[in-house]
């Protein structure tokens, strides 16, 4: 909802002076929002949205249960941290990667790491399972941190590449269309992260 109010409250131009110049604007936004409704029809819009999808949807697990059913709550905003610390840093040099190695090192990297990040949160959940009692990880959060921050660099370095990779591979699929792309993204890693909370 929110995205609608500002694509169609934000003006982007200069002010209309007359009824004119406004049925104009109003013209250009909705050849605007048909564009991009007509680029979801395209097969590469079609084989994008899923992974942009999935980048909401890897957002809000790791706000919402990540945190809540693993982390004890003095230690959320160290590990939380440290997981946006490696992803600035590794999203600092996803593009660098791409350029020197190409971008299919970095599908095999993504999926190499999120296969990894779940693997090992299966593990720790069947070995640590969610409990009151003292063997639970979350009550023993101090003895196993070094887990958490495993879990947390595992799925920083999987997040950097599938929020930067939708990126590089609109502006590559559709640079003569690259707002309605972009809000694209946008849109359908907003409906995974909904998607995630509910």
């Amino acid at each position: 909802i929110v995205s609608m109010l500002f694509f169609f409250l934000v003006d982007y131009g200069p002010p209309a002076r007359n009824s004119e110049e406004t049925g104009s604007h109003l013209q250009d936004i909705l050849m605007r929002l048909s564009s991009t409704v007509r680029m979801w029809k395209e097969m590469k819009m079609l084989i994008l949205a899923p992974v942009c999808f999935y980048a909401g949807v890897d957002v809000g697990f790791l706000a919402a249960d990540f945190t809540s059913f693993l982390i004890e709550k003095k230690w959320v905003g160290f590990v939380i941290s440290f997981f946006g610390f490696v992803n600035a840093f590794a999203s600092f040099l996803v593009p660098k990667v791409a350029q020197r190695y190409g971008k299919l090192v970095l599908i095999y990297t993504f999926l190499i790491s999120h296969v990894i990040f779940y693997i090992a949160l299966i593990v720790v959940c069947q070995i640590f399972p969610h409990s009151p009692s003292p063997s639970s990880l979350k009550s023993n959060t101090q003895e196993n941190l070094h887990i958490l921050f495993a879990l947390a660099f595992l799925c920083a370095i999987g997040d950097s590449i599938i929020q930067s990779l939708p990126s590089m591979l609109m502006s590559l699929f559709f640079p003569d269309r690259s707002e309605s792309a972009f809000s694209s993204i946008r849109l359908f890693q907003a409906l995974g992260y909904i998607t995630a909370f509910l």
